[in-house]
């Protein structure tokens, strides 16, 4: 399930998709009943082995959560990011949309209240082409047009 390339455990190569007692046969860990015999007493060298066999499988574990915690943290980390790359452009255009409105309705207001009621005079008309960002063959052309 996971891969350990710098372990002090040092599991056999290919080991990682195998089931736990499979592995603890190939590295010699084998059943307290066998190591303890029927009722007598712990030699202190099959304590001794099973002390350091119990480490090393404790440093695969401490690995092991090491490497989750850190992609959690960084899976709450883009998660933040993502929610302030959407949030931030929302709270943006909440601030400054509304004094961009009021300037706009404040310039072409009158223009636009005219257009709804359909008083559109040749004045205002003549207002609307002088503010086109245009050439004054265009404009011409634009009159003609509408004409």
């Amino acid at each position: 399930m996971f891969k350990h390339s710098n372990n002090s455990a040092n599991l056999p190569a290919g080991e990682s998709n195998k089931t736990l007692p499979s592995v603890a046969e190939k590295i010699g860990i084998t059943s307290s009943e066998s190591l303890l015999g029927a009722g007598s007493a712990p030699k202190p060298e099959d304590l001794r082995s099973l002390l350091e066999k119990n480490l090393k499988w404790s440093q695969i574990i401490y690995e092991q959560n090491r490497k989750i915690n850190h992609k959690l943290l960084m899976v709450a980390v883009a998660g933040w990011l993502r929610f302030l790359i959407i949030a931030i452009p929302i709270a943006l255009a909440i601030w400054f949309l509304p004094p961009f409105i009021k300037q706009l309705t404040a310039t072409y207001g009158s223009l636009l209240n005219d257009a709804e009621k359909g008083k559109l005079s040749p004045n205002s008309l003549q207002e609307m082409i002088q503010m086109l960002p245009i050439n004054s063959s265009q404009k011409e052309q634009i009159k003609n047009f509408l004409k």
